[in-house]
């Protein structure tokens, strides 16, 4: 999947329940069954394809339309952008926001 490179697997205490996109503020929003929630800045992403030999940087940055159809996989691991194809790890975006 793009947008996915290969690293260590993180595990969460509690269980991603719904994601979305807040344009206002250009974050993703995962909240968690507990009724906590965290927000991640968008534009920190690492929004790239792979070519073939390398992952390219998607240029230009995804827009408002293009980030509004998210999608949290039934496991509640991967968070997805459908319109771009491009998924993202919730235990890895949880733990960069806390470091």
């Amino acid at each position: 999947m793009a947008g996915s490179k290969t690293a260590p697997r993180l595990s969460l205490k509690l269980k991603p329940i719904a994601a979305r996109y807040l344009p206002d503020v250009r974050s993703l929003e995962i909240e968690f069954e507990n009724g906590s929630s965290y927000r991640y800045p968008v534009d920190r992403l690492d929004f790239s394809r792979w070519d073939g030999n390398a992952y390219i940087p998607l240029e230009p940055r995804p827009t408002d339309a293009e980030l509004e159809a998210v999608v949290l996989w039934p496991n509640g691991d991967i968070v997805e952008f459908e319109n771009i194809d491009q998924g993202f790890e919730v235990a890895q975006l949880v733990s960069e926001l806390i470091r």
